[in-house]
């Protein structure tokens, strides 16, 4: 089965490399979280990422 992120990828012909710029919106995740290359994202990493304090979160 794929990953809704490579779905995107495909349809959009990128490459793998382009996945960390597709993002996937589910409507079925709890509020306040993202998937990102095929990962769930919680806002707090969003927000961690942002103050680049990626890996902190």
């Amino acid at each position: 089965m794929k990953h809704s992120t490579e779905t995107v990828l495909s349809a959009a012909g990128l490459t793998e490399g382009d996945a960390s710029r597709v993002w996937v919106l589910m409507h079925e995740q709890p509020d306040g979280t993202r998937g990102a290359s095929g990962s769930v994202v919680r806002y707090p990493d969003l927000v961690a990422i942002t103050k680049g304090q990626h890996g902190e979160a």
